[in-house]
């Protein structure tokens, strides 16, 4: 019995095409986000700035709310870039190290230099989870406590 090449294609073709293979009904995540069962609370945070503006600092408390780790105080020190022209309230920093986390913050002023805000990032590297949340320069301009936020965290 003789086939030919192309005979043996189209049939190898139809028996895969034709052919499901088997699943199993449990849905599969498609990504880490959607696996992320938890709440993250950040507790009484708020930002001092000194007179000169030369140097900010973000106070509050990290609770994940799962007992991987005990509440956790941070401060997060901003200071002013003098090369730049910067001021604290204005400057950025990344990857600051508070406990299991790491912090980072940054300024913008796409919406006009009345709409800034900052945006304040909380990440467990060790359990790939991140928060942020952001605050217009009057919400947390003179020490103001922004309360508790609960924030869900996101997987990467």
């Amino acid at each position: 019995m003789k086939f030919s090449l192309l005979s043996l294609l189209t049939l190898f073709a139809t028996l895969t095409s034709s052919t499901p293979l088997p699943t199993d009904s449990t849905p599969t995540p498609t990504s880490s986000q959607d696996i992320v069962q938890e709440l993250w609370t950040i507790h009484g945070l708020y930002r001092l700035c000194n007179p000169f503006d030369t140097i900010c600092t973000w106070n509050f408390q990290i609770h994940n709310n799962v007992g991987r780790y005990a509440p956790v105080p941070c401060s997060l020190p901003v200071v002013e870039n003098k090369e730049q022209g910067i001021p604290a309230s204005r400057n950025h920093v990344e990857n600051y190290k508070c406990g299991p986390f790491d912090l980072s913050s940054g300024w913008s002023g796409e919406f006009g230099e009345e709409k800034g805000f900052t945006t304040l990032t909380v990440a467990d590297v060790r359990a790939r989870l991140v928060v942020q949340c952001a605050f217009a320069d009057g919400q947390v301009g003179g020490g103001k406590v922004q309360g508790d936020l609960v924030l869900v965290p996101r997987g990467w």
